[in-house]
């Protein structure tokens, strides 16, 4: 069992986003981070993201990121 911490970094210098895998429709730079920790594998990922992103949009973030972290999700 993975029991995981999330956090945000808010108010980032802007970083444009193009081409990069974590961009969403209609966002041309980052501004925000999301961190993640697994408190038993001891690793750390960073997820650059925007102020305006919803939950639907970090989430979808994430997964996407897991996933591609191969973080044995599924």
């Amino acid at each position: 069992m993975r029991v995981i911490a999330i956090g945000f970094l808010l108010a980032l210098p802007l970083v444009p986003s193009s081409g990069i895998p974590w961009q969403l429709n209609g966002h041309i730079h980052f501004d925000s981070m999301m961190t993640i920790f697994c408190k038993s594998s001891r690793r750390t990922l960073l997820i650059p993201g925007h102020s305006t992103y919803t939950v639907e949009d970090w989430g979808m973030t994430l997964m996407r990121q897991l996933l591609l972290s191969d973080w044995d999700v599924l």
